[in-house]
């Protein structure tokens, strides 16, 4: 595990050009699953209970907030399976994933536009990023991803008997 300084880690991530297009909230009930298309750089940010991912969120990187000091750490094995409110992970969209609410949910997925020159950033990050604690260490950032998107719509629920 590597301790990152936060204001470089805030100049280096303020320093990629993307713009922020489709933004929704989506409620998910536990067991439901809330599948990610791959081809477009998502940013997903847990307003409320927890999931994991399909393939597990645990095959990219993760950076771990401090609540109580703010120190940023950088774990190059992955995320915890699980992830919690106030966590927050970044699919480049390479490959597809899938959510999977291990409690009564509500999520903002946040679709990014990355420009040409952010795009080659993409070759030397991993698919998955998280962000525990993102809510510790962005706290606007946070509160302001809590109150984006339109009212919350549900998803289909992905298990569902033969008509």
């Amino acid at each position: 595990m590597v301790t990152v300084d936060p204001a470089a880690l805030s100049q280096l991530l303020g320093a990629v050009d993307l713009r922020v297009g489709i933004a929704r909230r989506v409620r998910l009930e536990t067991g439901t699953l809330l599948p990610l298309a791959p081809g477009s750089a998502t940013l997903v940010y847990l307003a409320a209970g927890s999931v994991r991912g399909h393939p597990p969120l645990n095959t990219g990187c993760r950076l771990d907030v401090d609540r109580a000091s703010h120190v940023v750490a950088v774990d190059l094995e992955g995320s915890p399976e699980t992830l919690s409110a106030g966590d927050a992970f970044l699919s480049l969209g390479r490959k597809p994933i899938a959510l999977d609410a291990t409690a009564d949910s509500e999520l903002v997925v946040v679709e990014l536009e990355l420009s040409d020159t952010a795009s080659t950033l993409s070759a030397v990050l991993p698919d998955l990023v998280t962000v525990t604690g993102f809510d510790a260490l962005e706290p606007a950032a946070a509160a302001l991803a809590r109150n984006m998107g339109p009212a919350v719509e549900t998803a289909c629920p992905s298990r569902q008997a033969t008509p």
